[in-house]
């Protein structure tokens, strides 16, 4: 998996993103190796059992979960959400479509579905809930939450998995795992 790091942060599109988008937020692969690496290993184990071709993420920042999308998916379709308008640089370089504003409002009123989700937005005033909330409304099988290590965020997950029995929730260092039951 380290490899995989340094050939992500070597790839001409990652020093792209990070010129694009000045932020210190959306840290994904950036700092710390072992923090990096924790949630890489998780991302793409995920997307390996997976293999979605549809994905929503909200919290784009400077694209770095799809870079992650492009070295291990061949296919995919990616939507992502941001209330920083400097983020649909990132997506533009990405080949994402960009939807600007508070997913408590965008998100809120987006009716297409996906195969997977990337949680990763704002990590306050309920903002996770709400993502989590709207992935869940729309059917998305598997929902990827990051950032379990902000309290906020670890109580949005743990509500919002109270209220929705049909998902398993399981958790990988700093990641929440929720996956659609099968119906029976």
């Amino acid at each position: 998996m380290i490899e995989l790091l340094h050939r992500l942060r070597e790839m001409p599109l990652y020093r792209e993103l990070l010129a694009a988008v000045h932020s210190s937020e959306g840290n994904t692969l950036e700092g710390d190796d072992d923090r990096a690496l924790a949630r890489l290993s998780t991302i793409v184990r995920t997307l390996e059992k997976h293999r979605p071709l549809s994905v929503i993420e909200t919290g784009t920042q400077k694209g770095l979960f799809g870079i992650i999308l492009i070295e291990n998916l061949f296919t995919f379709r990616l939507t992502t959400f941001d209330i920083n308008p400097e983020s649909a640089k990132a997506a533009e370089l990405l080949g994402a479509r960009f939807v600007l504003g508070d997913t408590r409002q965008t998100f809120s009123a987006w009716n297409e579905t996906a195969d997977f989700a990337w949680i990763d937005g704002g990590h306050w005033g309920g903002v996770a809930a709400s993502d989590i909330r709207n992935a869940m409304r729309l059917g998305i099988p598997v929902i990827l939450v990051d950032d379990m290590d902000i309290p906020e965020v670890l109580h949005d997950v743990a509500v919002v998995a109270a209220e929705n029995p049909g998902y398993r929730l399981s958790r990988d260092g700093e990641i929440a795992i929720f996956e659609k039951e099968l119906a029976k």
